[in-house]
């Protein structure tokens, strides 16, 4: 068995050591919870913010409470809903053939970039004319989205981008819809 043999001043070191270590602890537990409450006010500010964006795009009465254009939104799951939803209600699908309408909606839902980005043009030359006028109508969404967003202070992430459109997919989608085989 080891025998222990301390002085008067290893005592106190070790005291001084021990305190400083409680000193420590309790400045790192402050430094975390400002860190949590820091997190909080962030958040809370972009929610906030984002608060503010369904006000003006009409999602939310004024008080608070969904409007019919905040119910159809909150139905949607598989794709940019801000952009998806103001879509319909400006009209943007209304025209269209039933064939060429979901061959649209699968740049919603298509989750990887095409490789020719969104400047893109489907083969087929009747699906090309729609395309072009849904496009530019989604364009003009998307323009009028980002700038309430911006409006309202959110950035980075939080701002909506354009459908990932893929000739390659919206062709398939096309000839599925018309009955014809699918390679």
């Amino acid at each position: 068995m080891r025998k222990m043999t301390s002085t008067n001043s290893d005592v106190f070191e070790d005291i001084k050591l021990f305190e400083l270590r409680v000193k420590l602890r309790q400045q790192a537990d402050k430094i975390q919870r400002d860190l949590r409450l820091g997190h909080r006010l962030i958040h809370a500010e972009e929610l906030s913010a984002m608060n503010r964006v369904l006000h003006a795009l009409g999602y939310l009465d004024e008080n608070n409470q969904l409007s019919s254009k905040g119910r159809v939104c909150c139905e949607i799951s598989a794709a940019n809903e801000l952009v998806l939803t103001e879509s319909i209600f400006e009209g943007i699908f209304r025209d269209l053939p039933e064939t060429v309408i979901p061959t649209i909606l699968s740049g919603f839902v298509l989750d990887e970039k095409s490789k020719e980005g969104n400047n893109i043009m489907p083969n087929d030359e009747e699906l090309r004319e729609y395309f072009q006028k849904v496009q530019q109508g989604i364009h003009g969404v998307v323009k009028r989205i980002m700038r309430v967003q911006r409006e309202a202070g959110l950035h980075g992430d939080d701002i909506c981008e354009e459908p990932n459109w893929d000739p390659n997919v919206m062709s398939s989608m096309y000839a599925w819809c018309r009955g014809q085989p699918v390679r």
